[in-house]
């Protein structure tokens, strides 16, 4: 947790039922906003946590209703669409209209410039379509001003989780001093 600090705020978006969320405010940060447009996912959020919004985050953006999302928070969080870039599907990629909700958080991270991101998906991320889908993700966040370190993770050796589950972690900030510092944590003892 963290002490004698002000909670860093953080935006949750395709929140599903609050796992990110979870994670984070067990550190000590501080949930103010949450989207998730998967009605189902949205009413179980709303039972664990309370208020989510469910709008389609391409209407947020082109119907000027950016004034739903706050305009400052330090970490935007994003477990965005991993149907469009997974082994499991038909890995359509952008051509995925999923796949195109990452355009929508590249274009939150314009507007609204938080010192950081956490973004999580499929691990085969990192080479669909001969690794041009995350040259490109990484190529988009850098024009916005994010510098991003990735890493594929299994869960099962990070915390109390009884299965395998390896995903991508994309962090990035908007300081390359933070960046340098930044590291992913190392594998929990058995």
């Amino acid at each position: 947790m963290l002490k004698n600090k002000r909670k860093f705020k953080t935006v949750d978006l395709f929140a599903g039922i609050g796992g990110i969320r979870i994670g984070f405010e067990s550190a000590g940060f501080e949930t103010i906003y949450a989207n998730d447009f998967d009605k189902k996912a949205a009413e179980t959020y709303n039972l664990n946590f309370g208020d989510i919004d469910s709008s389609d985050l391409f209407d947020v953006i082109k119907k000027n209703k950016m004034e739903r999302i706050p305009k400052r928070f330090d970490i935007l969080l994003g477990g965005f669409p991993c149907q469009p870039f997974s082994l499991a599907g038909h890995r359509r990629g952008f051509a995925d209209s999923r796949g195109d909700l990452l355009f929508a958080v590249i274009e939150i991270l314009k507007i609204r410039k938080p010192k950081a991101i956490f973004l999580e998906n499929v691990k085969y991320l990192k080479h669909h379509d001969d690794e041009k889908t995350f040259t490109r993700i990484r190529d988009e966040l850098k024009s916005v001003g994010y510098d991003i370190k990735a890493e594929v993770l299994n869960s099962m050796h990070y915390g109390n989780v009884l299965q395998t589950r390896e995903r991508i972690y994309i962090v990035g900030f908007r300081s390359p001093r933070t960046l340098m510092r930044f590291h992913f944590p190392d594998k929990m003892a058995s």
